[in-house]
Order: C-alpha cells, then sequence, then structure tokens
C-alpha cells in the first residue's frame, strides 16, 4: 500500500447505515485491507454503540417480518406444521437469546483488527462544556445542539488517541458537524464517503492509468473482458432473486411467481459520457474498482385472483393474471482485477464481479383476470 499522512481511518454511524450495515460484503468489507498494513481501524465507542443499536433494530425488523411471513403462509397458505417449523428453525435458528448483531460485529472487529477508542478518560470534559457554551463544532448553535454530545464525545475521544499515537485520523462521516470540526482540527481531516477515503490511501499512479484507459474502451471497445464480466455479473445476480412484488386490484390477489430477468444496462458517466470509476483498494496484485450501473429488467409476475363469497364466508378463485414489465434499478458494481497492478491493464484479469443490489421491489399496476372468450 502507498504511503499516506494517515495512520488511521475512522467511520462515523451515518456511513454504516449509508451501506444498511453490510459488514460482510461491499464497500465496508473492502476496510479489512487495512489490517495488516501500517494504517490502523479505530472506532469510537460511542460510535461502536450506535452501530449496534441501530444493527440489532434491523435484525429484530428482519426477525419479526420472518414470523409474520410464517404466520401468514399458516393461516393462508395452510402450510403443514412441519414444514413451518423446519423453516423458522433454518431462517431464525433454535436460539432466541443469541444475539446476531454481537456475533457480526465481533466478526468484522476481528477481520479488520479494529481498536475501539474508549471515552472514558481519553479527554478533557472542560473542554467538551467549552465547545458546547461556544457553539464550536460539532455543537451548532441551535436548540437542538444538546443532540450533538454523542458527536462531539466521539470526536474528542478519537482526537486525544490521536495525540497519543502522533497520528493523523481520516474520518469519513456525512454528518456537517464532522465536516466542520475537521476544518479546524489538527488531527482529523474529514471526508463525506468512503469510496474517496480509499483514494488517500491508494497508490494512484498506476490506478489512474487502469482507470482511464477503461473509461476510454467504454467508448472505443465497450465489448472488452472488463464489461463482457459486469454484463456476466448483473444477469448472475438476477438469477434467482427474491423479488417483492405488489399491485394495484379491484381483487384479492396472491402472487404465485415472479423473476427479473437481465435486459440491458448502462454505467452512470461523467459529463464527458466516460463511466465514473473509483478504486476503493489497491494492493500489488489486487485493485478493486467501484461503478454504478443502471439496470434496464424485464420483470415478470403471476397471480391468482379471487373474491369473498359472502355466503360461503369464504375467498372464491376467479382465474389468474401475469404480467410483465420493464423496471429500471441503480446498482453499485464491484469488479475485483488480480494481477501485476504495476505492469498495467494488460496484465490484469477479472477475478469476480459483485454487484450489490437487484431489485427487490417491483410494482406492476393494475392486474386483473385474464378473461378469455368461450369458444363455445
Amino acid at each position: 500500500m502507498a504511503e499516506t499522512d494517515y495512520g488511521a481511518i475512522t467511520i462515523d454511524t451515518n456511513i454504516f447505515d449509508r451501506y444498511q450495515i453490510a459488514l460482510e460484503k461491499g464497500p465496508l468489507n473492502q476496510l479489512d485491507q487495512f489490517k495488516t498494513g501500517p494504517v490502523r481501524v479505530v472506532i469510537s465507542e460511542i460510535i461502536h454503540n450506535e452501530i449496534y443499536a441501530h444493527l440489532k433494530k434491523n435484525i429484530e425488523s428482519s426477525q419479526s417480518q420472518i414470523k409474520r411471513a410464517i404466520r401468514n403462509a399458516r393461516a393462508q397458505l395452510q402450510t403443514k406444521e412441519t414444514a413451518l417449523s423446519e423453516a423458522h428453525k433454518l431462517l431464525l435458528g433454535g436460539d432466541e437469546n443469541r444475539d446476531i448483531a454481537f456475533e457480526r460485529m465481533a466478526a468484522f472487529y476481528i477481520k479488520l483488527n479494529v481498536e475501539i477508542i474508549s471515552v472514558g478518560k481519553s479527554f478533557d470534559i472542560s473542554n467538551l462544556v467549552k465547545m458546547y457554551f461556544e457553539s464550536s463544532a460539532p455543537f451548532e448553535n441551535n436548540e437542538k445542539k444538546k443532540y450533538e454530545f454523542p458527536d462531539a464525545i466521539a470526536l474528542l475521544s478519537l482526537e486525544k488517541w490521536a495525540e497519543d499515537n502522533d497520528v493523523k485520523i481520516l474520518a469519513v462521516s456525512s454528518d456537517k458537524g464532522w465536516e466542520k470540526y475537521g476544518v479546524s482540527s489538527q488531527r482529523i481531516d474529514v471526508v463525506d464517503d468512503l469510496s474517496v477515503a480509499f483514494i488517500h490511501f491508494a497508490d494512484h499512479i498506476s490506478a489512474a492509468s487502469i482507470i482511464e484507459r477503461i473509461r476510454t474502451d467504454y467508448q472505443s471497445d465497450p465489448e472488452n473482458n472488463i464489461f463482457d464480466s459486469i454484463t456476466g455479473g448483473i444477469e448472475e445476480s438476477l438469477d434467482g432473486a427474491c423479488i417483492c412484488v405488489d399491485a394495484d386490484s379491484s381483487y384479492y390477489y396472491e402472487e404465485e411467481d415472479a423473476v427479473a430477468e437481465y435486459g440491458s444496462h448502462e454505467l452512470e458517466c461523467d459529463e464527458n459520457e466516460k463511466p465514473i470509476i473509483n478504486a476503493i483498494r489497491v494492493e500489488d496484485d489486487l485493485l478493486v474498482l467501484q461503478m454504478t450501473a443502471i439496470v434496464t429488467c424485464d420483470a415478470f409476475a403471476s397471480f391468482s385472483l379471487s373474491v369473498w363469497d359472502s355466503e360461503d364466508k369464504e375467498y372464491m378463485n376467479i382465474g389468474s393474471s401475469s404480467k410483465c414489465i420493464q423496471h429500471d434499478y441503480s446498482t453499485k458494481i464491484l469488479v475485483y482485477l488480480v494481477g501485476e497492478i504495476k505492469n498495467g491493464i494488460d496484465s490484469l484479469e477479472v477475478e469476480k464481479v459483485e454487484v450489490l443490489e437487484y431489485p427487490d421491489h417491483i410494482h406492476f399496476g393494475e392486474i386483473e383476470p385474464d378473461w378469455y372468450d368461450d369458444p363455445h
């Protein structure tokens, strides 16, 4: 890894939230490049507690949705109890007291060799009080500034740690208070995007040349190996994707099948019509690039429709309906290139393509039964 002015990197809670706290994939997973290098990954105790609370809430929400789906399957689909019990065990596990949020964060910290910065005795409380009454960053001069105490404590503890270790910290946060604090801090600089932060730690002499070649090839040679691999990666991400479907109808409907097939895509480009590409990881033999694609897919769904029979007190099936629509969505894409980075793009090959999003929710508009004329 290239030499850098920063000895550590830290991430604010809002950045974890931006990536849905996906600790095992995507940009957050790329932080593992610092595990064995000179740059340390540090997290304030305050931020750690916030991340844990947010992750725990997300997990509990997912668990509630699964339990609700199992109950609905019992009531509406008449699924056998043995199958429901097995589904409950597979999806939720047998230990109701298991702290999944703690387990995931612990594994993430071990993988990255994260250091938690305690706030116990790491800064002068009088300085915090002074900042509050002077409305210094991250405190704002308004009625809500009392809510900035956690940010202020986090930043002061990080500042003290940086002083004690004689390093500078690059903080990643979209919070304006953090940004203003970084302007006056001698030890902490702030950027608002993780991909921008990675640039400060990457050897962009070779990487920039490779990226520019790829950007140019997108216009002159759009069918080269890298772009073919991106197409293949998007197609694979849609294969078997679990799609949540909804529609408008005068009838009660249930989804019977839903699939999405790749149609086409375009990479997000700048004003020169060249794709926007960020290098988020650079090693001697590995280059990870991040791009954004706008994907058009063909979405197909079939529905069973019914109406309420007030006499028999049950729903009566009146037919089915199927519909195919085009759906557009945006996704971040990570392209892993392996080979001798210093020898340029011709020495590299695509190891894998990671597509981070897929169309998990598609609205099919108005549906009604497919009425057929009786030939007789």
